[in-house]
């Protein structure tokens, strides 16, 4: 067992600053999309964009979003999400850390649906408090 388990917690916020940076996105694409393209093309390509523009909100904003997070053991950890779903999940090498931006990319074990296997956290600066987000960064360098 790690040495820093049950001591790294976080109950991260919604981030304007990814609201703004998704919603600009998002936008130019659309209107890239609209204005580029005719016909079933752009059809397909703006039903695709707002797709994922809605699926990306529900799993960063809506009930889909990880409002607890909680170190079990060494990559296990325990979360829960907005919409009351909690469980077990184990946090992946390939997870971010940055001091403008930390990705955190969890796999659920046993579970075998593609779209359901694993969520990311995203937390820019405003997502967390400043000393919460230090620990945070300083902890899983050292992972």
């Amino acid at each position: 067992m790690n040495g820093f388990a049950g001591a790294c917690r976080i109950d991260p916020e919604p981030s304007r600053r990814l609201a703004v940076l998704l919603g600009v996105g998002y936008g130019g694409a659309l209107l890239l999309a609209a204005t580029g393209l005719t016909g079933l093309l752009r059809a397909l390509c703006l039903a695709g964009i707002l797709c994922s523009a809605a699926w990306t909100c529900w799993r960063h904003f809506g009930p889909g979003r990880i409002v607890h997070a909680e170190q079990l053991e060494a990559e296990r950890w325990q979360l829960r999400r907005a919409d009351g779903w909690e469980g077990e999940a184990r946090l992946l090498p390939s997870s971010l850390v940055t001091p403008a931006l930390m990705v955190l990319n969890f796999r659920f074990p046993g579970v075998w649906q593609p779209w359901r296997r694993g969520q990311s956290l995203c937390l820019l600066p405003d997502s967390l408090d400043r000393d919460s987000a230090r620990r945070l960064r300083v902890f899983l360098r050292f992972q």
